[in-house]
C-alpha cells in the first residue's frame, strides 16, 4: 500500500505499508489510531493512538493514506501522494524549539 510518512523535523516521505495493523503500529510506534479530518478527501491520517487524544497528530511520525469508501485504508493515488508530500512538506517543528532557538538569537 503506497502512503506518505511524516515524521518531526525531517523530510516528508513515500512509503510502502501492508496496512495490517502490526506493520503500522511498528511504523507509527504505538497502537494505530485513524483520523479522517478531510471530509471532501478520502485520506486518512493514521497516528499513535498512545500518545493522541484525537486531535490531529502534531507528536512522533504519523502515516498519510487513502481510505475506501467503507472506511477501510488503502493506497494513495499519485495526485493524494503529491497532494500529501505538498501539504506536510513543512510539518512543524516542536513549538518549544521555536521559543527556545528565539530565546538563544
Amino acid at each position: 500500500m503506497r502512503v506518505v510518512i511524516v515524521e518531526s523535523n525531517k523530510a516528508v516521505y513515500e512509503g510502502e505499508t501492508s496496512g495490517s495493523f502490526m506493520d503500522m503500529f511498528h511504523i507509527v510506534g504505538g497502537y494505530p489510531l485513524k483520523l479522517c479530518p478531510y471530509e471532501d478527501e478520502p485520506i486518512a491520517i493514521v497516528c499513535n493512538g498512545d500518545i493522541q487524544d484525537g486531535e490531529l497528530p502534531w507528536i512522533g511520525r504519523f502515516i498519510v493514506c487513502g481510505i475506501t469508501e467503507d472506511g477501510c485504508v488503502d493506497s494513495l493515488t499519485e495526485e493524494q501522494v503529491r497532494w500529501a508530500m505538498d501539504e506536510f512538506a513543512v510539518y512543524p517543528l516542536n513549538e518549544n524549539e521555536d521559543e527556545e532557538q528565539e530565546n538563544q538569537a
